[in-house]
């Protein structure tokens, strides 16, 4: 049985329209130099998109498809160099070509899917209504096919929101290697690139945007080590190393984040344990609190040492609420040391 699987990742693995049915008055000999030159151009617009060249890929797919309108290939790698471009109606626009030179290969509407979630100009309300009118449409076109849990798995996660439900459903189709089967209209890429992207987005939901400082916050530690939990695995299903620097990136500044909050609770305990040796007279407590005062002083602002909380040799130390807290103990400390003498 012919695979149905379909992918804006790359073309070269996508089936191709014979344009013979197309040109039943050309020779023979006219349509071997017509696909002799077709290939060639191809060839070359691939290798400019694989070098990121893309007005040479503009470029040459518009002589592809004024040599052939009717194959695919031109409308899809133009498509693909839009969607790189940021480009997404046009994107969308080009894409709907191939929709029309094949109307009865399922998979060219799951690679339409994913132009309409990917969309940046697009609403989390229209992402939403566009795909469901896209998958409503599948349904009906083809009945029988297999692919329908996939696809409402890109919509759960990546514009509805319902991530949990997204996941299980991706993962069950990662564990049995369900794209393996020629019937379906997805590959492992595609299904890894989806889990990425759905645990990213489930990683930036338990923080919010802030517009003034123009970044995102956390509303609580435990929101933000939840973050940092999601966003470790959306890293983990990253397929190159670009996409996985991002990630490490994102993780470095939610652990920056962590690392700046300021912990009411643990301060209110600190202070009344730090009080209470002064209220009970506690000589030796009071003079443990002045030695302990005089050592975070000196791991937060000496330069030089070694044991620097993780940071590089020479990096000081000066997180705010670390400086909060050694000023209390230094305050403390002194008042202490006053009544000593």
């Amino acid at each position: 049985m012919k695979s149905k699987k379909r992918s804006l990742r790359s073309s070269s693995r996508m089936s191709r329209i014979d344009s013979d049915s197309f040109t039943p008055q050309t020779s023979k000999q006219t349509r071997s130099t017509t696909d002799m030159d077709y290939s060639q151009t191809y060839e070359q617009a691939e290798q400019h998109f694989s070098n990121q060249q893309h007005d040479e890929v503009d470029r040459l797919t518009r002589i592809l498809i004024d040599l052939d309108p009717y194959r695919t290939e031109a409308w899809e790698l133009i498509s693909r160099n839009y969607l790189r471009l940021g480009h997404y109606n046009e994107s969308i626009q080009c894409w709907e070509e191939v929709v029309k030179l094949k109307p009865n290969e399922v998979g060219v509407y799951y690679a339409q899917l994913w132009l309409y979630l990917l969309h940046e100009g697009m609403n989390e309300a229209e992402k939403l209504q566009a795909s469901q009118r896209l998958m409503d449409k599948i349904r009906t076109l083809f009945p029988n096919d297999e692919s329908t849990p996939y696809g409402d798995a890109l919509i759960y996660g990546l514009t509805a929101s319902e991530y949990d439900r997204a996941i299980d459903i991706l993962k069950e189709i990662d564990y049995y290697k369900q794209w393996e089967s020629p019937t379906v209209c997805y590959d492992k890429e595609e299904v890894r690139e989806a889990l990425r992207r759905i645990y990213q987005r489930k990683a930036y939901s338990y923080l919010h945007h802030s517009p003034r400082e123009d970044q995102y916050v956390a509303a609580s530690r435990e929101g933000l080590y939840e973050a940092i939990t999601y966003m470790q695995l959306a890293k983990e299903y990253a397929d190159n190393e670009e996409v996985r620097a991002v990630h490490e990136q994102e993780i470095a500044a939610m652990i920056d984040m962590k690392d700046v909050m300021f912990n009411w609770q643990k301060f209110i305990y600190v202070t009344f344990l730090l009080i209470r040796p002064f209220l009970q007279g506690d000589m030796f407590l009071q003079i443990a609190i002045i030695l302990l005062a005089l050592v975070f002083f000196k791991l937060c602002w000496e330069p030089g040492w070694k044991i620097n909380y993780g940071r590089v040799p020479g990096k000081p130390y000066k997180k705010w609420w670390h400086i909060v807290f050694v000023t209390e103990l230094i305050i403390l400390g002194g008042i202490s040391l006053e009544r000593f003498l």
